[in-house]
């Protein structure tokens, strides 16, 4: 083997070892903009509270997460989804080529929520 090859083969190997599961290194939890209509209910993430009628919450990515919004006899929620985020998506393709990439989808940095901006209304 020449050195040129043994060079390549070096640099190929590092590239991948720096790019294998990113995901383990991106934010596991996301900030979101929740709003109600009504600014005395109390704002919860997942059961606990984080504020009042508006807050950014930095809100854990998880399979199901819940943002409710409570006052009095008055209550609504709604359920997040998560979807596969660009630094999920690097682990992926990488996955096909090394394998070692694929254990970075077990992370929550390698997902991020559809919704930045939430506004729920209290009837």
């Amino acid at each position: 083997m020449t050195f040129s090859a043994i060079t390549k083969r070096i640099v190929a190997l590092s590239c991948t070892l720096a790019l294998a599961s990113c995901s383990f290194l991106g934010s596991h939890t996301q900030s979101i903009q929740i709003t109600v209509n009504d600014p005395d209910a109390v704002i919860c993430v997942n059961g606990e509270p984080v504020g009042k009628g508006s807050v950014l919450a930095d809100v854990p990515i998880q399979n199901s997460t819940v943002i409710s919004a409570e006052r009095g006899s008055k209550y609504t929620n709604i359920v997040l989804s998560r979807t596969l985020s660009p630094v999920g998506a690097i682990d992926m393709v990488a996955g096909y080529v090394l394998l070692i990439p694929f254990i970075g989808l077990a992370s929550p940095g390698a997902y991020k929520f559809n919704q930045d901006i939430i506004e729920l209304y209290l009837d």
